[in-house]
């Protein structure tokens, strides 16, 4: 970074892809890149009394890894020439603006693409980028609209920053801001992450599938009480970064598809994660509820786990309901899966949410939904695989005879086995999820 600290602010930079210094902006200071800002200029009134031009002498033009402006190496400087007033940068707030501000105009997001792009889509790209003027790095996602792209559509592409914009929650995808709607290609800004449990599964690296589990469920928690549908949950679009201890926070990410539940009657999503109400001329009403989210974060913890070898087996599919035969038959013949059987029920009504699934694989652990709102499941496990429970009529010979209850005054009651510690993550009976 190049700050301008002088009391008459007589800096600048120059060159064929400078950013200029702008008194709009809260701050003086731009990114120097081998490409960008690479002459500094200062004194006078025109700020070019003297120039100097800076030269890279380092043949590798990524410098992704090199960019890090947190640990940048500190240099000793002359003692006469220290500073006598901290002025260090505060710490960048992760929301830096907001689409819908009423009274102040949006400044334009100022960036450069740096090192390989990060994936290709059907609805546009994704590229690293890093912040001219604030150094954040970021993923940039420029949409492609087409010719005969409605304006429905249009609409629900821009839900989609809306969404994002007054999201703020550790497991969801970090939003910056956006620019160019008025465009045949729009862009969204959002923070740059270390990759996507898909990448992780690919490359057989270490994680803990709990985790997945644990911080996906927090995720749509949260979404549910801001009534938000993500309706594309899948290995793809859980991200994660590495804390410096090491271990993975996965965070949900590309809303491509995300819209409010009062509006969630469309058809999108990735097949073989698809609920079966987002089918078309399926046995759904078409309309979509948060509860299309936990089919396929079933699915992607089975996908994860690779139950029944369901990664191989997936690419034989020849069709979306056959994936789903093979899903409903995990849930009602994996033992060790049994307690997420609840989040692939067919009828939706009936389907777990995503607080009744932290309350009862984790003891609430995590919840966004008041604890007294969330209610008990249905103990219904053929609903699982759309089968029709047996009654059960009582006899009188399987009734028991009515004893007096003793006091519990002076007895050690059980504990609540919902209630969690420090030293018990999980609630009786649940184990670690692992491949």
């Amino acid at each position: 970074m190049f700050y301008d600290r002088s009391h008459s602010q007589t800096c600048q930079v120059y060159g064929e892809n400078a950013s200029p210094f702008e008194y709009a902006r809260p701050s003086r200071k731009v990114v120097v890149l081998r490409t960008n800002n690479t002459i500094i200029g200062m004194g006078g009134v025109a700020r070019d009394l003297f120039k100097f031009e800076l030269i890279w002498h380092d043949e590798d033009p990524d410098d992704t890894q090199k960019i890090n402006i947190g640990d940048a190496a500190t240099l000793d400087g002359n003692p006469r020439l220290a500073q006598t007033v901290d002025e260090t940068s505060t710490v960048l707030p992760s929301h830096q603006t907001r689409i819908h501000t009423p009274g102040l105009q949006q400044l334009r997001m100022r960036y450069q693409q740096i090192g390989t792009r990060i994936g290709t889509g059907q609805y546009g790209v994704v590229d690293k980028a890093i912040d001219l003027d604030s150094g954040k790095l970021m993923a940039v996602k420029t949409l492609r609209s087409t010719e005969n792209q409605s304006a429905k559509l249009s609409q629900q592409t821009k839900r989609e920053v809306e969404n994002l914009s007054r999201i703020s929650f550790p497991y969801i995808i970090d939003y910056l801001g956006s620019q160019d709607w008025d465009t045949p290609n729009p862009q969204i800004f959002m923070g740059l992450k270390d990759g996507s449990l898909e990448k992780l599964v690919r490359n057989g690296s270490y994680f803990s599938a709990d985790d997945v589990f644990h911080h996906t469920l927090q995720a749509l928690d949260y979404l549910a009480t801001q009534d938000i549908v993500h309706r594309d949950v899948k290995p793809e679009n859980i991200l994660y970064v590495l804390g410096p201890d090491n271990k993975h926070q996965f965070q949900l990410g590309d809303f491509g598809f995300s819209n409010h539940v009062s509006m969630a009657q469309t058809f999108a999503g990735t097949p073989m994660f698809m609920a079966p109400e987002m089918l078309r001329g399926g046995s759904g009403t078409g309309y979509q509820t948060h509860k299309v989210d936990i089919w396929s974060l079933y699915v992607t913890m089975v996908w994860t786990l690779n139950i029944n070898r369901f990664r191989e087996e997936a690419d034989n599919f020849t069709s979306v309901v056959q994936c789903q035969d093979a899903i409903l038959l995990i849930a009602s013949k994996v033992e060790r899966l049994n307690f997420m059987a609840p989040m692939v029920r067919m009828d939706p009504e009936n389907r777990a949410s995503a607080a009744q699934m932290l309350v009862k694989a984790f003891g609430g652990n995590g919840l966004s939904t008041p604890r007294n709102m969330v209610r008990p499941l249905i103990a219904d496990t053929a609903k699982a695989i759309g089968e029709t429970p047996a009654v059960v009529i009582p006899t009188t010979t399987t009734r028991r005879p009515i004893r007096r209850i003793r006091s519990t005054k002076h007895m050690d009651m059980p504990a609540n086995p919902f209630r969690v510690n420090k030293n018990k993550r999980y609630p009786p009976g649940r184990r670690p999820l692992k491949e």
